[in-house]
């Protein structure tokens, strides 16, 4: 699966400890670090809701309709795991406090903080805190060595975990991908019926049929109703033969915005792992480096430097003080690249895509760049069976990346040694 997605290896040594992750929501706890706001008054409402086994987006449905509101007056900062215990905040407008107090929703406790003249706003958030038990592990004892590892390197790489793909079915950057290539019909064909082994059975035969017999007729006969984005493409297909580009302009733009985003953060995982075969450090900068300066404790990726001999020594100082963060590069119209090896890394895997158009209107992405290093330093806490890892992370970082280092579930060379 990670190799699906970009990622080639791990930066510890020490052998995992294998392991299942969720098997009970409880064993998933996470908790928005927020940004602090002035709440006294306004038409805002805020509240804190903790819950369990709750998509953030189904659960927003829910609540708008206890309250019966419509779902785009409920504003939250980032969307949470749904098989876990997550405790975030949400902005709803225009409504009292009465009628929050008296809603119940099952596995959901809602308190009220007070009000803003400000909505909460995607991103509105320092970062989360992680409760996370391992259980079925082996060789528990590897989990401590692990920690001390992931401390002595100050972090661990900063790669998009899994769920930025699709867990179950990771095509989101393949749809990209063909996209950005002007390849609709392939891009329509991956994302309706490309097959994983991992989902219900009916939406299997569904899939596997449509993908080899191209009968998008019969083929929506077969496809389930609730895959409506499906359905809905095949519906206009149908209408407007061979409109492929047609069909995916018919999409939510934030649909849309997913499948480019996978790409980067496809070719980004690539950039990361190659610089690790190399053994150039993620906790470390070398000549022609692009880094970003670290305010508050997130990286802010609109400020930028690039390493040259004359700052090199003060960069590597400032790395160890983490106060910057060397990065690589998510693609887009505008991206700046690095130099000297980093940038030959980056215009060698690129090379695969320079006939892709990022200007398309369809994605208007100028490409941005990400720091490598996601900063971590874990409690871990052995029993006879399971591990149970404590930790923070800033926005956009995910605590996936952080748990495969101690599972080690795949066959790759171990890129942080032997």
């Amino acid at each position: 699966m990670e190799e699906l997605i970009g990622i080639k290896g791990y930066v510890t040594k020490t052998l995992g400890v294998g392991g299942v992750i969720k098997k009970f929501p409880e064993d998933f706890l996470v908790e928005e670090i927020p940004v602090e706001r002035k709440l006294n008054g306004g038409k805002y409402l805020i509240v804190e809701v903790k819950k369990k086994n709750w998509d953030t987006h189904l659960f927003v449905r829910a609540l708008a309709k206890a309250l019966g509101i419509p779902q785009h007056h409920i504003s939250w900062a980032g969307t949470k795991d749904k098989r876990a215990i997550t405790v975030q905040r949400f902005s709803i407008l225009g409504v009292d406090e009465s009628r929050v107090a008296e809603v119940r929703i099952k596995d959901a406790e809602i308190k009220i903080l007070g009000r803003s003249h400000q909505p909460i706003s995607l991103g509105d958030l320092f970062g989360n805190r992680f409760r996370i038990v391992i259980r079925e592990a082996k060789d528990v004892d590897r989990a401590e060595k692990i920690t001390e590892e992931i401390k002595e390197i100050g972090g661990i790489p900063n790669f998009f975990g899994e769920q930025r793909f699709g867990t179950i079915r990771p095509i989101s950057h393949l749809v990209g991908e063909r996209i950005l290539r002007g390849d609709y019909e392939g891009a329509f064909f991956t994302y309706v019926a490309m097959p994983f082994e991992g989902e219900r059975e009916e939406v299997r035969e569904a899939r596997k049929y449509i993908w080899e017999s191209r009968d998008v007729e019969r083929g929506l006969e077969l496809m389930p109703p609730y895959l409506k984005y499906e359905r809905m493409l095949m519906r206009y297909i149908l209408k407007k033969r061979g409109d492929y580009k047609g069909a995916f302009n018919i999409l939510p733009r934030n649909l849309r915005m997913m499948f480019a985003h996978a790409y980067q953060s496809y070719l980004f995982n690539l950039i990361l792992s190659e610089r690790m075969r190399r053994e150039i450090p993620i906790n470390d900068v070398i000549l022609g480096d692009v880094v970003c300066f670290v305010k508050h404790g997130v990286p802010d990726v609109g400020k930028l430097r690039f390493v040259d001999r004359r700052n090199l020594e003060t960069m590597r100082k400032l790395v160890r003080e983490g106060r910057v963060l060397p990065t690589a590069p998510l693609i887009g119209e505008k991206t700046v690249f690095a130099k000297g090896e980093m940038g030959e890394i980056e215009k060698e895997i690129l090379s695969q895509i320079s006939s892709m158009n990022f200007e398309n209107s369809t994605f208007n992405t100028p490409g941005m760049r990400r720091a490598i290093l996601l900063p971590v330093s874990p409690k871990c806490e052995v029993s006879e069976e399971s591990v149970t890892l404590e930790f923070s992370l800033f926005k956009g970082g995910y605590a996936t990346s952080v748990i495969r280092e101690y599972t080690k579930t795949q066959k790759y060379l171990y890129l942080g040694g032997d």
